[in-house]
């Protein structure tokens, strides 16, 4: 047993802290996940009948590497398609800020699993979600057609935002395939919880379902004309 330096971000040099999944960095928003903990939540984002992965389908490249904030042995280079990251054999996968959540949208794309896996698409059908969003305590409520739905706390990342403090740029995600239910996924910020309980992967969304993120709650339903599943209707608003 070794014992280890002071936990430095191998990206900036600031001193790392506990963070949900892992060690992060404070400063730059840069993690360090374990390969287990990365590979739960990358197979909850597969499209059922997909066979899960047994490893993470990353590929080497070529880069001066960093140095695992855990043990300090250098990392190696690797990518997964267009996600560049840093993998350290013992302590796992370094990401950068947005990296963890680029990867993980990925899995939900069959192309890209594919193309990872080395076969044919298995589901040629494209992702599809179609959902009103009501948030409690909100103005608007937001309606989206399209196969996945960002929630955050970033303006141009996330395809939903919320302005509060306590969620990151990119907390969970929202997404569904042709003719099945639609799953929200905890894309690593360790503040999603359904029906109370907090997930830290992937769960599929049934009716009467309430997801809180943060110090949001949110109602999801399906629009009546589309034809994708039945989920809890909007909350009912107060009247002034």
């Amino acid at each position: 047993m070794y014992r280890t330096v002071a936990q430095q971000c191998p990206r900036c040099g600031h001193p790392t802290q506990a963070i949900a999944h892992g060690v992060g960095c404070g400063t730059c928003g840069g993690r360090i996940v374990s390969h287990a903990a990365f590979l739960n939540m990358a197979n909850d984002m597969l499209a059922p009948g997909i066979a899960p992965f047994e490893r993470p389908p990353m590929f080497p490249r070529v880069e001066s590497p960093l140095h695992c904030p855990l043990c300090r042995r250098k990392m190696r280079p690797c990518s997964l398609l267009h996600v560049l990251l840093d993998d350290c054999s013992v302590h796992g996968i370094w990401f950068d800020p947005h990296e963890l959540q680029a990867a993980l949208m990925l899995f939900a794309n069959a192309a890209a699993v594919a193309h990872l896996a080395g076969t044919a698409v298995p589901n040629p059908r494209l992702p599809w979600l179609a959902l009103n969003v009501a948030l409690p305590h909100a103005i608007d409520q937001y309606q989206f057609f399209q196969s996945t739905v960002s929630i955050g706390n970033a303006t141009k990342s996330a395809t939903l935002s919320l302005p509060v403090d306590d969620i990151p740029d990119i907390a969970a995600a929202i997404y569904g395939f042709a003719d099945q239910p639609p799953r929200i996924v905890d894309l690593g910020a360790g503040v999603t919880a359904l029906n109370g309980i907090r997930i830290f992967g992937g769960a599929t969304l049934h009716q009467g379902d309430e997801i809180q993120i943060g110090s949001y709650k949110i109602a999801v339903h399906a629009p009546p004309d589309v034809g994708t599943p039945k989920l809890m209707p909007p909350v009912p608003r107060a009247e002034a």
